[in-house]
């Protein structure tokens, strides 16, 4: 299928493969218009970094007149410059309006969700100023105080956390017992078990995740409210105008955040477009183990058995040069321990 030029997907990826690999095994079953997808490698040279690579080449592979991989030359650089030489210099976004980022482990479980979104945004930007809007991500401060509200949650989240928590960056901030900040670096973020609690009546009930949003409305979200975004659309232009000194920031999410409250560019949340966000970057070890499972609870959504199979033989075949990678390590490891000794007790290092 032709690709259509009016708007495209761009995936940001580091070296989170296996996060990657579900999410693209997503978009399979969920982008169906022939909307460019465009995986923007944002890795150093290192091995997971490599694998990312071979995981978005080999997808895109498979549809080569609508996925493209690129490799920016800032790479690995804060997202925001990513983002912006890729959207004003890659021949592939030259005439593209509309971008939805989303991250490489943001999961849309609903086909043609793009559409959904592109026609909320041009809805709300045809009545106010609108900076993007966003799907109803399971894994987000602002969205899973929501979600807790739709479940009925609150009192099983207070059997979890009935103490007051530590937010904010280095903890700067205590929010009282029974209650979630949903601004930067919020309770979410913070407590990585809140997370995998949410991932279990979310990422592993999809049917009840799809079934208990569908009749909800676009809800805008706060201009107060520090926005994590992992999913959202936009004009091109948009991002094109950030001018990172007005805001003394290089971070892409504090940009937008000021840029939408200080220039009021309203967002939006698309409540019916359901989406799984795996993890935050304190997450990513400690939940690492919920991977297999969300992996089937995709597999099983979609009917598509083969996704399991993938992840699988995705581990085995790189297994062999992360073993020799580890092994390479603890050897400079020790010959770097060995100096550092000689050097203590003043033995000349031949």
């Amino acid at each position: 299928m032709k690709a259509d030029n009016e708007i495209a997907i761009i995936v940001l990826a580091c070296k989170d493969y296996e996060s990657l690999q579900l999410t693209l095994g997503a978009l399979n079953h969920t982008v169906l218009n022939g909307e460019k997808v465009i995986i923007i490698l944002n890795g150093d040279n290192a091995l997971r970094s490599g694998i990312t690579e071979y995981v978005a080449r080999t997808w895109c592979a498979a549809q080569p007149q609508n996925r493209f991989v690129v490799k920016p030359l800032c790479a690995p650089a804060e997202p925001y410059f990513a983002i912006r030489e890729v959207l004003e210099t890659y021949p592939q976004l030259k005439d593209t309006r509309y971008i939805c980022k989303i991250d490489d482990d943001i999961i849309p479980i609903k086909p043609n969700w793009l559409p959904e979104l592109l026609a909320a945004y041009k809805a709300a930007a045809g009545r106010q100023r609108t900076g993007f809007v966003t799907g109803l991500i399971n894994n987000n401060c602002w969205a899973t105080e929501e979600l807790i509200t739709l479940y009925d949650k609150w009192e099983e989240y207070n059997q979890l956390h009935g103490y007051q928590t530590h937010t904010g960056w280095g903890g700067r901030r205590v929010t009282e017992a029974g209650r979630m900040d949903y601004q930067d670096f919020g309770t979410l973020w913070h407590y990585p078990y809140i997370a995998r609690w949410v991932h279990q009546w979310t990422s592993l009930d999809l049917p009840r995740f799809i079934d208990i949003t569908h009749p909800l409305p676009v809800k805008e979200i706060p201009l107060s409210v520090y926005y994590s975004i992992g999913c959202m659309l936009f004009e091109k232009e948009f991002w094109l105008s950030f001018v990172p000194e007005d805001f003394n920031s290089t971070t892409d999410e504090m940009i937008v955040f000021l840029k939408c409250r200080d220039e009021h560019y309203h967002k939006w949340a698309v409540m019916n477009q359901p989406m799984i966000h795996l993890f935050y970057t304190r997450h990513r070890l400690i939940n690492q183990d919920l991977l297999d499972d969300i992996n089937a609870s995709l597999a099983s959504h979609f009917q598509d058995p083969a996704m399991s199979g993938q992840l699988k033989a995705l581990r085995q075949q790189f297994q062999p040069a992360l073993q020799q990678q580890m092994a390479t390590m603890q050897e400079d490891f020790v010959r770097m321990r060995e100096r550092i000794d000689l050097l203590l007790n003043n033995v000349e290092i031949q």
